[in-house]
């Protein structure tokens, strides 16, 4: 039911009533109540945009962190070698030709099992720790034909 559907009643200053209160009194009231939702409104609207907001910052870290990891890859190699030994910092190495090499946990670049010992897995390792242990095509067949471009 709206005000102005009620019987205009007045009190004894000649102010329209409902009820004991004056009108004005309600409208006041009315008035209030809407603006202290649409500042609650408002409040949750900022509050939203603000996570909006940080939630794009992520994504763009995100995305700019797989461009540096796309970019990484194409540094890395693929290998097949078993787990010979592993220390906290580096795993021993051993590759079909039989030659061991230690590699630094650092420079390996995907999940393995560093348990299994009796099984061939596959490693992505940084291109320059090669380089850095001399390995040769020549002297490492077993390596180089493991070695696949990522």
């Amino acid at each position: 039911m709206k005000i102005s559907d009620y019987k205009k009643i007045k009190d004894k200053n000649g102010k329209e009533v409902i009820g004991n209160t004056p009108i004005d009194d309600l409208k006041k009231e009315i008035q209030e109540r809407a603006d202290r939702e649409k500042k609650k409104k408002r409040v949750e609207l900022e509050e939203l945009e603000k996570e909006i907001d940080k939630l794009k910052a992520e994504k763009r870290t995100l995305e700019q962190d797989r461009e540096i990891k796309k970019d990484l890859r194409a540094d890395l190699i693929k290998v097949s070698a078993q787990v010979r030994k592993y220390t906290e910092k580096a795993l021993l190495l051993a590759f079909g030709s039989g030659s061991e090499i230690w590699i630094p946990r650092s420079t390996i670049h995907n999940d393995y099992d560093e348990k299994n010992k009796s099984n061939f897995q596959n490693f992505l390792i940084d291109t320059w720790i090669f380089k850095k242990r001399q390995v040769e095509k020549d002297s490492e067949l077993a390596v180089i034909s493991a070695i696949v471009k990522v």
